[in-house]
């Protein structure tokens, strides 16, 4: 199941990007990790990586971050489905992701958040009353981890 869509912003400068992105979205942000030279920050459905070289190409490359609960799921049904598995489950600072392009072309980041992210993330969306949890079928959907 899809817990959490985000639209990526790369920025060289993460402290120079983030105060237009909370005046947006109106609060501070739901996480901040850093990993090496990179910073991740979620803010509502924009997830903001900064740093000079702020992502790798992979990343830079695919349409958007889908958060699912079950990634070994995902991954097993985008296979069957037709898509191509382009970076194979990798464990990042904010979880395991793996990137997918699909059958119609589009490349996608499916991503496990850890257990104490996802809790202040999806506490974080249910509170603002954005929350609408996805059913029926298609690309992500999944089982439970």
């Amino acid at each position: 199941m899809i817990l959490r869509t985000y639209t990526r912003v790369f920025t060289p400068d993460l402290h120079a990007a983030l105060p237009l992105y909370q005046h947006l979205v109106g609060r501070a942000p739901d996480f901040h990790v850093t990993a090496g030279a990179v910073e991740v920050v979620a803010l509502g459905n924009f997830l903001i990586i900064a740093g000079a070289d702020a992502a790798p190409a992979a990343v830079r490359s695919s349409h958007g971050t889908i958060v699912v609960d079950n990634l070994d799921d995902t991954q097993r049904f985008l296979e069957t489905a037709g898509a191509v598995i382009t970076q194979p489950n990798t464990t990042g600072p904010t979880g395991h992701s793996v990137h997918a392009r699909h059958p119609d072309g589009t490349t996608f980041e499916g991503t496990v958040t850890l257990t104490s992210i996802r809790t202040d993330v999806l506490h974080s969306f249910t509170t603002m009353g954005s929350f609408l949890p996805f059913s029926g079928s298609g690309p992500w959907v999944s089982g439970t981890k």
